[in-house]
């Protein structure tokens, strides 16, 4: 069997979500890199995409997608809810679960190259574990998510179709960098400059984040690497930060200070528990302040293990926090993201 790494004609790409964050960077990546790019966006998010964009728009829905235009792609799925208050749960299903099964389908039946699935280290939920690989187990409990649970659904749908066509799951850490309007780093950049961010616990715990670019890097390989076919990897940047570090460093980038005081650990998940059930009970649209999952995401301690993508594929992340953090603080001065 030839593969993607032998064959000397440009691969070409079918990336659905490609008018967001991870799509789209994806996108502009693999453009870079000599493939043909097909972008797959909702109808009417094509003017989403950068102003001259040099990619074949496929305007459909995931459900839409006609198999013909997958003959011969690498499919890179990373259209998907994103975890967003007040999405219910059949919603996830709807869109993470069944979504992604139709493209399944469309693919196998339009024979595609191979499917790469974007999944989320999300999957493990909060163990509080320092180092977890693939073989960590997944948390599929009542207590998960819905948008986790639909992520660990979604990769059980993926696997069904192992016999039809080769299929990959990545699992990024959380993903940070230019372009992501909405995201954990560019929201807590644009909290401390304004003076509303108050720490939550001491930050002697550690949190995993995954610079774009390294991200982009190993998703190539993912699509092209004839080890991935069959495989489950986690993708993250070089390694764990403290969360107290990753404050200071922010704060010194911003010439600003970090709040002397800190909001306890218990009282945090309190206020967010009350918070979330007072939204929910008044049928609130807008998103609290601060939810249980918020505070788990800054307080839990997380750590992952990127040794399989870097034995396999030869994954290496290269970009710093310190790096990300310059980058994505660029990137937002430039697009007037930052208070004044």
């Amino acid at each position: 069997m030839r593969h993607l790494t032998d064959d000397p004609t440009p691969p070409s790409a079918f990336i659905s979500g490609a008018s967001g964050f991870i799509g789209g960077a994806l996108a502009a990546y693999l453009h870079t890199q000599g493939w043909r790019v097909t972008a797959g966006v909702r109808p009417g998010s094509e003017a989403k995409l950068p102003a001259g964009h040099p990619y074949r728009v496929m305007a459909a829905p995931l459900k839409g997608v006609p198999p013909v235009a997958l003959r011969g792609q690498v499919v890179f799925h990373a259209a998907a809810i994103r975890n967003r208050w007040g999405t219910p749960p059949s919603r996830y299903h709807e869109i993470n679960v069944e979504g992604t099964r139709a493209l399944l389908e469309a693919a196998a039946a339009g024979g595609a190259r191979r499917f790469v699935y974007l999944s989320s280290v999300g999957v493990y939920g909060w163990p509080g574990l320092a180092m977890m690989d693939e073989s960590t187990p997944v948390d599929d409990s009542p207590a998960a998510t819905p948008y986790h649970r639909s992520k660990i659904a979604a990769e059980s749908v993926v696997r069904t179709f192992a016999d039809r066509l080769e299929t990959v799951i990545v699992r990024p850490t959380i993903t940070c960098g230019p372009g992501d309007r909405d995201g954990m780093l560019t929201r807590l950049l644009a909290m401390l400059r304004a003076g509303r961010f108050l720490p939550v616990g001491r930050g002697g715990n550690t949190i995993h984040l995954t610079d774009i670019a390294d991200l982009c890097r190993g998703l190539e390989l993912a699509g092209r690497h004839p080890a991935a076919p069959g495989e489950t990897f986690i993708l993250s940047g070089p390694q764990p930060v403290r969360v107290r570090d990753l404050l200071e460093k922010a704060c010194a980038l911003l010439d600003v200070r970090l709040p002397p005081v800190f909001l306890p650990v218990p009282l945090a998940l309190a206020a967010g528990w009350g918070m979330a059930g007072l939204y929910r009970g008044l049928h609130l649209s807008s998103e609290p302040l601060i939810t249980p999952e918020k505070v788990r995401n800054l307080t839990a301690r997380r750590g992952f293990s990127h040794a399989k993508a870097a034995r396999l594929l030869g994954y290496q992340p290269q970009i710093s926090i310190e790096e990300t953090l310059q980058r994505t603080l660029a990137w937002m001065q430039a697009e007037n993201l930052l208070p004044d």
